[in-house]
């Protein structure tokens, strides 16, 4: 069983809890946080029991979701809550990885975090209510930056920094040769990136370097960002193609 599997097969055996919750109370139930492009699995959850299901991960652009399951008729009721994480930035500011290793290093599970998302002198993390009420006594540090969490006042976030767009050229369409000219890296660690699964396309984990992309697909890549194609062009004399892209990339 690879790695991949036994993801889904946790993922399913938690999305079945939820389902099964919802059937027996008749009333909404939420699962934890999972990767978006595992939807299917709480679609086919639903379907067994014959309830609705709805996804959100407090934005629109959300790499991880949870599953409301409810019954016919009924709305959704999502738990998730959004905390504000600070730091004085005239000393120093942490980085994305800085911060998502200092809240693992807490002992919690993954699933109880949805999105991390950065801004320039603060961060947001999308969380379930009863991490809520841990986090501002617990989290305090990322690294040696002194960290204060709270709830944020308002129940929604602005979208994260817009990004920036950059022309490249590459060989070809294939994921690592993409990867490879937007962040900057070797091909080969790219194509190391990818087979550790590390890298996914339009929220689905992609394990082969070779895949070929296409104009509007998003690459989410552990522990640096998002990369998406805006548009390409005929190759030009010398066999490249010229890709605009857009970076959305930690620091």
């Amino acid at each position: 069983m690879s790695p991949g599997d036994e993801g889904r097969e946790s993922i399913l055996l938690m999305l079945n809890q939820a389902s099964v919750r919802c059937e027996k109370r008749g009333i909404p139930a939420c699962s934890r946080f999972f990767p978006a492009g595992d939807r299917d699995l709480a679609l086919s959850c639903a379907r067994r029991l014959s309830l609705e299901v709805d996804l959100s991960g407090g934005w629109n652009d959300a790499d991880r979701v949870q599953a409301c399951f409810f019954p016919p008729g009924e709305i959704p009721a999502f738990t998730g809550v959004w905390m504000e994480i600070q730091w004085n930035a005239r000393f120093d500011s942490p980085a994305h990885r800085d911060l998502l290793g200092s809240l693992m290093g807490l002992g919690t599970d993954r699933s109880y975090y949805g999105d991390l998302l950065m801004y320039p002198d603060h961060a947001c993390l999308y969380t379930l209510p009863e991490m809520a009420g841990r986090l501002p006594l617990e989290w305090t540090q990322a690294g040696h930056v002194p960290l204060a969490v709270s709830p944020l006042s308002h129940p929604w976030v602005d979208p994260p920094d817009s990004g920036r767009e950059k022309h490249v050229t590459v060989p070809s369409l294939r994921l690592d040769a993409v990867l490879s000219e937007g962040l900057g890296e070797s091909r080969g660690k790219m194509s190391e990136m990818i087979a550790a699964g590390l890298v996914r396309v339009n929220h689905h984990a992609e394990l082969r370097p070779d895949r070929i992309l296409k104009v509007s697909d998003l690459i989410s890549i552990h522990g640096h960002g998002r990369v998406r194609i805006l548009s390409l062009s005929d190759p030009n004399r010398r066999g490249r193609i010229p890709l605009e892209l857009k970076l959305y990339l930690h620091r």
